[in-house]
């Protein structure tokens, strides 16, 4: 419930503006819903009339490499985002961001802290030479992690102000209970 009232804000605050308020780190232990809450904001955003490009990386591991698949697709979202069009980048296991290769670890610092106070949510990051513009009004990071501790190391104070926390934790036996009645009741058992 309290997973749902904090994206609810999120996805309320889109249809009312058409930007991303902010990026969305989600935690708590194995087998709480952190991934079926990223599935149920993705539902809740495409009940827009808006067009998302949706990128989901399954590991951070994945983008130790700059050529990966992933990679490119994250730099295609950054890409999109400078043109105006809402991409929203799904990094799962993002305990292990500080295993990827220094460029993008550059990237992710440039995209989650941007260029410091007073910055108007737009600017560019360094990609094979080159400057890669960005929108976060139009880019929103989801990280997924059970070790949040480990995501980013360093102004941790920082870290947190630019994301809606989300923690997901185990439900009460006593909760339980009635939640197993009330989904058999759902289901006509």
């Amino acid at each position: 419930e309290k997973a749902t009232l904090a994206l609810q804000g999120f996805v309320n605050s889109f249809h009312s503006t058409g930007e991303f308020p902010q990026s969305i780190l989600i935690t708590g232990p194995a087998g709480v819903g952190k991934s079926h809450s990223f599935k149920a904001l993705c539902d809740a955003l495409e009940k827009t009339e808006k067009y998302i490009n949706i990128v989901e990386i399954a590991s951070a591991s994945q983008l130790a490499v700059i050529t990966s698949e992933e990679s490119e697709s994250l730099i295609s979202a950054i890409k999109y985002s400078a043109r105006g069009v809402h991409s929203l980048i799904l990094i799962d296991e993002a305990q292990l961001i500080g295993k990827c290769g220094e460029a993008m670890k550059r990237i992710l610092n440039t995209l989650i802290f941007g260029s410091g106070q007073g910055w108007k949510r737009s600017g560019t990051v360094p990609f094979q030479g080159k400057q890669i513009p960005f929108n976060t009004r139009f880019l929103s990071l989801v990280l997924i992690t059970n070790q949040p501790e480990k995501v980013m190391k360093g102004n941790r104070e920082a870290f947190e102000r630019r994301f809606k926390n989300v923690s997901l934790e185990r439900y009460s036996a006593a909760i339980m209970r009635k939640i197993t009645v009330k989904f058999f009741e759902e289901k006509g058992v």
